[in-house]
């Protein structure tokens, strides 16, 4: 993923989303964020937002310079879920 994001500084690509699971659980994401940053890109992190209760993580990313983040507000109770979503765990037949 290093290797990617330095090479973005010599690229037409101005943003990168950061995607996909919870990339605030992988380990070298601050570092990947500072390398896109460095090659001159915006970043934005998609979240669910949990990562970010952690102390200090919201503050670091304001450090890096992250340029936004996408906060997925779903709910865990049906009703209030969006119909296209994907159920939490399995039903059990009644």
């Amino acid at each position: 993923m290093e290797a990617f994001a330095r090479s973005l500084a010599h690229s037409p690509v101005e943003r990168v989303v950061l995607a996909g699971g919870e990339p605030l659980d992988w380990l070298p994401t601050l570092s990947v964020i500072k390398t896109i940053k460095e090659a001159g890109c915006e970043v934005v992190i998609a979240t669910n937002g949990v990562p970010l209760t952690r102390p200090g993580l919201a503050r670091t990313l304001v450090g890096l310079g992250v340029d936004g983040v996408s906060v997925s507000l779903d709910s865990a109770r049906r009703r209030q879920r969006p119909p296209a979503a994907l159920p939490l765990r399995p039903r059990r037949p009644p």
